[in-house]
């Protein structure tokens, strides 16, 4: 992910205020061609012309919503490639002894045109088990998610021009782990322990 070496660095302009405490503590800095670019996007598959007003407006307010949410850290929209790119806060999951594992940072690349989407560990694990680095206790070693289920609604969203939908979905993939869905080879016990337990 050439795009992103030292994203992490960088300082963003939309993100969440931090170092100040407003009365509203979501308070945002939108930068305004990023929030016209996502609500673009949201248009890609919606045809008919006055549902293309709404879902545009829509869409501005919905790239502020998606910038309170505190599990990112990072949002860019690429406008020529009709991708929606987010960096996430580092992932922390339980297993069944109730520790908690550091999985790592993502990157969610969302293809809007295509309706995929695919999920990139900045630290990935690689298996001891087998020669295949898995993301996620959920994604296999290309970055795809093993839930099937929740694919087609994720689809659907992004079809209706729902991003945010369709972001807070794929967000909670990350956030969340199932013992029984797991990949054998890449259960959440072979991640590191947190150093901050509790």
């Amino acid at each position: 992910m050439n795009v992103f070496n030292g994203w992490r660095n960088k300082k963003a302009e939309n993100r969440i205020v931090e170092d100040s405490k407003p009365a509203d503590p979501k308070t945002v800095e939108v930068d305004r061609t990023m929030q016209n670019g996502f609500a673009e996007l949201c248009l890609t598959h919606v045809n008919d012309e006055a549902q293309k007003k709404i879902v545009f407006k829509k869409g501005l307010e919905d790239f502020i919503q998606l910038l309170r949410d505190s599990r990112l850290q990072y949002v860019a929209v690429n406008l020529s490639a009709k991708e929606l790119l987010l960096g996430t806060v580092l992932v922390r999951l339980e297993d069944q002894q109730r520790k908690r594992h550091r999985i790592g940072e993502f990157i969610i690349t969302l293809a809007v045109a295509a309706k995929t989407y695919t999920f990139h560990n900045l630290t990935p694990f690689v298996s001891q088990e087998w020669s295949e680095s898995y993301h996620h206790p959920h994604m296999n070693p290309k970055g795809h998610m093993c839930i099937t289920s929740g694919s087609e609604r994720i689809k659907a969203a992004i079809a209706d021009g729902d991003l945010l939908q369709a972001c807070h979905m794929l967000l909670t993939v990350v956030f969340t782990v199932n013992e029984v869905g797991q990949y054998v080879a890449a259960n959440v016990r072979h991640w590191p322990l947190d150093e901050t337990q509790e």
